[in-house]
């Protein structure tokens, strides 16, 4: 088992070691335009640049040289991953619902085609919507610089929503250098925050009160604690729905004995339900495979479209005016959740500035 640990350990250093030179060279990519990324990664870089924009032509030349940049890397990346895919079936354990799966990627497909249409009403451009989404959100949505956040006013919000809905204010020990907090920073805080309540209420609390990091996390979306900037990464999500579900389903295949090659496994997804035109194998591997751990993407898939039901019925709510935990019934709609929520917040022809995020004390 050692020695099987050992191979496993070193073939996922292979893959991270791929990641590491696609980032590279998406680097390179930017600096031989002029624009270097010295602050932040290079996928940052890239939106700034694409968002800003204004010819169609230039989109679509950098995209696709973007995409080439990672395709470059493409085939040791697979070979690792279909390698630790070997490793993983003679582990046997839980393999899975491919049908629910499937039903979860028709409803991507059909997600991501809204969101393609309005990428296509506010550009007015038709090309591949993913060369030409960071500017219809920067024409939806302006140019807000990122928020940042008061440590307090975030444990503030969470206090206020855990007393209101499960009657307990636990403590939770952040470590982070400072006491401001970035947008994801906080989404990370509060899904930690949804851990220790789920702790603290136990058994003794009506409903089901398991994954609560995944109910909590999502209130960094809400107008109550990001204003409009949470309705722009809510659009932001919406553009990897495709990308999520093949990611599932990948990884069902690499667990499940018989599961045959990610190449193979990716040509046959795309032929029945056309996901290349909003995903690659390369995005696939690269932003979900390589880091998947050991819990199985679809099981996580079903925990969130699960706390999303729970939160759908109370999202347009105040938080003063929040029911109790053992009070709320549920949405109907299984995983629709998953693309109910998000798809929620749309681009806009109408633009216009954001309204920042506050930093106060909690109150409606």
């Amino acid at each position: 088992m050692a020695g099987v640990d050992e191979r496993l350990a070193g073939l996922l250093g292979e893959a991270e070691a791929m990641l590491e030179r696609i980032e590279r060279d998406r680097r390179a990519l930017l600096e031989r335009i002029g624009a270097a990324p010295n602050v932040g990664n290079a996928s940052a870089v890239l939106r700034r640049l694409s968002g800003g924009s204004g010819s169609a032509t230039t989109r679509e030349k950098l995209w696709r040289a973007w995409s080439a940049a990672g395709d470059a890397h493409l085939d040791p990346l697979i070979d690792a991953l279909d390698a630790i895919a070997a490793i993983l079936r003679t582990r046997g354990g839980r393999c899975g619902y491919p049908r629910k799966l499937e039903e979860n990627l028709v409803l991507a497909v059909e997600a991501q085609r809204r969101l393609e249409s309005e990428v296509r009403a506010v550009t007015g451009v038709a090309g591949d919507s993913r060369a030409h989404f960071w500017f219809a959100l920067r024409t939806s949505f302006g140019d807000p610089a990122p928020p940042v956040f008061t440590l307090d006013s975030c444990l503030d919000f969470l206090c206020t929503l855990a007393r209101r809905v499960f009657g307990v204010s636990p403590c939770v020990r952040w470590e982070h250098a400072g006491d401001r907090l970035t947008f994801d920073e906080a989404r990370r805080l509060f899904g930690r925050f949804g851990s220790a309540v789920g702790s603290a209420a136990g058994k003794a609390m009506p409903g089901h009160t398991d994954h609560l990091e995944l109910w909590f996390e999502k209130w960094v979306y809400h107008p109550g604690f990001a204003r409009d900037y949470g309705r722009l990464k809510l659009v932001e999500h919406r553009l990897g729905h495709v990308e999520r579900a093949v990611a599932a389903l990948l990884d069902l295949r690499m667990r499940r004995p018989g599961g045959g090659g990610l190449r193979e496994a990716f040509a046959a997804l795309d032929k029945r339900f056309g996901v290349g035109r909003y995903c690659s194998l390369g995005d696939v591997a690269a932003a979900h495979l390589v880091r998947a751990g050991e819990t199985p993407l679809w099981v996580r898939l079903d925990r969130e479209a699960e706390m999303l039901l729970r939160l759908l019925p109370v999202w347009e709510l105040r938080l003063d005016e929040l029911p109790a935990w053992g009070a709320q019934e549920p949405a109907a709609g299984g995983g629709r959740a998953l693309f109910d929520f998000y798809d929620s917040a749309m681009l806009t022809q109408q633009g216009g500035a954001l309204q920042a995020p506050c930093n106060r004390r909690a109150g409606g």
